[in-house]
């Protein structure tokens, strides 16, 4: 019985071989060893990067903070131009409103210059007409006395 176990278990090992061994032309389907060689050398291999040279590069986590670092000093760039936007803004619309001022007291200064040269000619005006009132009724005066018919 020990004799029979035996046997059935080197056959079942055999069987297990055969199903799941390669034969002399699965193995000739394979890539050769010239194969190899042609498809990359030990120089072609030596000029990729070596595991020191990748520790040199920045991991997900640094390149995270570094970008995070970037974007908070442009904003605190952008910030900057804003703050210094809005003060010469500020002090242009100053300068602006300190002008229209100016302008606005030059104007009103020609139209009381202009009111005052207005009233001194209404007064001129009104002196003219009263001695052209008199100068008129000495004409007519002397036109009464003098016996003449004025139109």
């Amino acid at each position: 019985m020990k004799q029979d176990n035996t046997i059935k278990d080197i056959l079942e090992i055999v069987e297990f071989i055969r199903d799941n061994a390669a034969t002399k032309e699965d193995l000739l389907q394979f890539a050769t060893k010239e194969d190899l060689l042609q498809f990359a050398t030990k120089e072609d291999l030596l000029q990729f990067a070596t595991k020191e040279d990748l520790l040199q590069f920045a991991t997900k986590h640094e390149l995270h903070s570094e970008i995070q670092t970037v974007k908070n000093e442009l904003r605190s760039e952008i910030q900057e131009v804003k703050n210094e936007l809005r003060s010469e803004i500020q002090e242009v619309k100053n300068e602006l409103r300190s002008e229209i001022q100016e302008v606005k007291n030059e104007i009103m200064n020609h139209i009381d210059g202009f009111i005052g040269l207005h009233q001194k000619l209404e007064i001129e005006l009104t002196a003219l007409h009263g001695k052209y009132q008199c100068l008129e009724s000495y004409i007519q005066q002397i036109a009464k006395s003098i016996g003449l018919q004025l139109t």
